[in-house]
């Protein structure tokens, strides 16, 4: 009996932390739009400006406390095999922010690469890192699902069911499913590299 209650806890506070974080992404999403409409010549826009980059702030100060300490002993383990490389996508000024704020630039070297759309940037990735094979990692199945079409057996998709994009039942019942699914980032600490190889064609 306490083990279920520490797994029902655990996973409820996991619950609790989702939907903080959901919570966070819309109003920062809404703050932008609030932004891109305002005008920037009046004085008010740098009031704005700074409630968003407090939110955002705010945000990342919660993400470097649940997500990024397993993400950054994620990245070390998997440079045991390869390089390691962030492909991201997002705004232009604080997805940079949020990256190096939370150690994982500095964790891979610096290879960072943020694009708009980065699943039609895949030719420019494999131009700056080549492989015979790729492991990608993400939240989000459309982005998985892009990536797959394009690279088919040469990828291994890996599903993470934690963040924003990935509880979304219409989301998940709209595309094929990942090589691999995992509940949250740190659960890549329990693969090894033969498992991440398998790739369904």
């Amino acid at each position: 009996m306490a083990a279920l209650g520490t797994r029902l806890n655990q996973r409820i506070q996991r619950n609790d932390i989702e939907a903080a974080k959901e919570s966070d992404h819309h109003e920062i999403e809404e703050k932008l739009v609030e932004l891109e409409k305002a005008d920037m010549s009046s004085s008010g826009w740098l009031n704005q400006f700074k409630s968003l980059k407090d939110t955002y702030l705010d945000h990342i100060g919660e993400e470097e406390k649940t997500i990024f300490p397993d993400a950054l002993k994620v990245v070390e383990r998997v440079q045991q095999w390869g390089s390691a490389v962030i492909l991201s996508d997002g705004d232009v000024v604080f997805q940079p922010l949020k990256i190096s704020r939370s150690g994982l630039a500095n964790a891979v070297s610096g290879r960072v690469l943020i694009y708009v759309h980065k699943e039609q940037e895949l030719d420019d990735l494999e131009q700056r890192y080549p492989a015979e094979h790729y492991v990608l990692v993400d939240d989000k199945l459309r982005i998985l699902a892009a990536v797959k079409k394009f690279w088919a057996s040469r990828v291994t998709t890996v599903f993470v069911r934690q963040g924003h994009y990935a509880a979304d039942p219409k989301v998940l019942a709209r595309y094929p499913p990942s090589d691999i699914s995992i509940g949250r980032i740190g659960d890549l600490l329990h693969y090894h590299l033969p498992e991440l190889l398998k790739s369904k064609p």
